[in-house]
């Protein structure tokens, strides 16, 4: 089952704040490089976007510790990744808006615990938090109606946080 291009992508939109907005200016203007800039922009919006969520269903992120917080790894690759201590890595991809399709980059196909489709609307100032999926068989475009419902990603972080500390109490 597929959606009618007509129809809109059900999702939670946030605002960004000027918080959000001067971190991704600061990250985006170490690169001389227009194209690489701006990915770091949208790629840090996304990821903002996503961990205020988080902390709104008071699920505990560590933002500095993803890749997406370290300037050598920003350069690297298409990073956009936010660590959930004792449960994973979650990748926050970008969309444009009218987009019908989330491109995963390569380099995230491997251990993560999901991706969350966010689309970055900078003139509105707000990012919409389209959807989750737990994996992108190592596809580079997939279509947003193959993200669920964001109570997915609540209910995957539960579960992962219940495997592994169950995993640890056994060792």
């Amino acid at each position: 089952m597929s959606l009618a291009p007509s129809q809109p992508f059900v999702g939670i939109t946030l605002p960004i704040t000027t918080e959000f907005q001067q971190v991704a200016d600061r990250f985006s203007q170490r690169w001389g490089l227009a194209n690489k800039a701006a990915q770091i922009r949208r790629n840090t919006l996304a990821v903002c976007a996503v961990n205020a969520y988080l902390e709104l269903m008071e699920i505990p992120s560590a933002i500095a510790q993803g890749d997406s917080w370290n300037p050598l790894m920003q350069g690297m690759a298409d990073v956009a990744d936010l660590v959930l201590p004792g449960v994973g890595v979650l990748s926050c991809r970008t969309v444009s808006p009218g987009a019908d399709a989330c491109h995963i980059p390569p380099e995230d196909w491997q251990d993560r615990m999901g991706y969350v489709a966010v689309e970055i609307d900078e003139e509105a100032h707000e990012a919409k938090l389209i959807g989750f999926t737990p994996s992108v068989d190592e596809q580079e475009e997939v279509a947003l109606g193959r993200f669920e419902p964001l109570e997915a990603l609540i209910d995957e972080v539960h579960r992962l946080h219940a495997v592994n500390v169950g995993a640890a109490g056994q060792g």
